[in-house]
């Protein structure tokens, strides 16, 4: 089944492409991280509701501001392979951080970029 490889894969129903040409409401949250900057959202999954273990409500998904995103990418690039495997920072989400993240948030980091 499709959906059931996308989903341990990490990978959303949503392409970037379809992600990008989108009409998305943007929500205006503080970072779910430092609880300070605006929050932007990167992975498609931010713009979805969690289903709550065992509840069987929906929780609203955490999005995270420019700065925790390029610190969270670029620990995890000094750390070593772990980058390429990285998932979203919200607990009981595994949406997977795609190549196209880690190029759009370490672009003025290009140290980190170049050893990812």
């Amino acid at each position: 089944d499709a959906d059931a490889e996308r989903r341990r894969a990490g990978l959303s129903e949503i392409s970037e492409v379809d992600l990008s040409k989108r009409k998305v409401k943007v929500r205006t949250v503080t970072c779910g991280i430092c609880f300070s900057s605006p929050s932007m959202q990167l992975l498609p999954c931010e713009q979805r509701a969690l289903r709550g273990r065992g509840l069987g409500t929906e929780v609203e998904h955490s999005a995270y501001c420019e700065d925790c995103w390029q610190e969270l990418l670029t620990h995890s690039v000094a750390a070593g392979k772990g980058c390429l495997n990285l998932r979203c920072p919200m607990p009981g989400c595994s949406e997977a951080v795609r190549p196209s993240h880690f190029e759009r948030m370490l672009a003025q980091r290009p140290d980190a970029l170049a050893r990812y």
